[in-house]
């Protein structure tokens, strides 16, 4: 593994196999324990990479809610700087398919988008919108 060998100033996690809450906890303690830190820095900060959602597999928006709230639970009590959601649009088809690289109709994609092709916003980017009004008044009531 090359993450103990070389310092670094950051290191990117594509959570993918962190899925489960508990599973993300541990790849994120994992890396951070791997990683060797640049000279007087205690502690490579860890962030995530890629993490989305597949809102197109009959997920309610409560479910989508819910599934966030648990994600962004572990990542804000661990600090993670920064998190990066996976796409804008949604480019994955439903079948795996992608030979066949013609544009198709959002009931085929897997739906890991922030703006649906209809250009309305996904249950997700409602999410992150009311997280981040709540964080300015927030900020703004100190």
């Amino acid at each position: 593994m090359v993450l103990p060998a070389v310092p670094v100033d950051l290191v990117s996690w594509s959570s993918w196999d962190g899925k489960q809450p508990i599973d993300l906890w541990k790849g994120i303690e994992i890396l951070r324990h791997a990683a060797k830190p640049l000279p007087g820095v205690a502690q490579t900060p860890v962030y995530i990479g890629e993490i989305g959602l597949a809102e197109n597999t009959g997920l309610s928006r409560a479910d989508i809610i819910n599934w966030w709230d648990e994600r962004m639970a572990v990542l804000l009590a661990l600090k993670v700087p920064y998190i990066l959601y996976w796409e804008l649009y949604c480019n994955e088809p439903k079948d795996h398919n992608k030979s066949n690289r013609v544009v198709r109709p959002a009931s085929e994609l897997t739906g890991k988008w922030l703006i649906r092709p209809d250009g309305s916003h996904s249950n997700s980017l409602d999410y992150f919108e009311a997280l981040l009004a709540k964080s300015k008044g927030e900020q703004q009531a100190k």
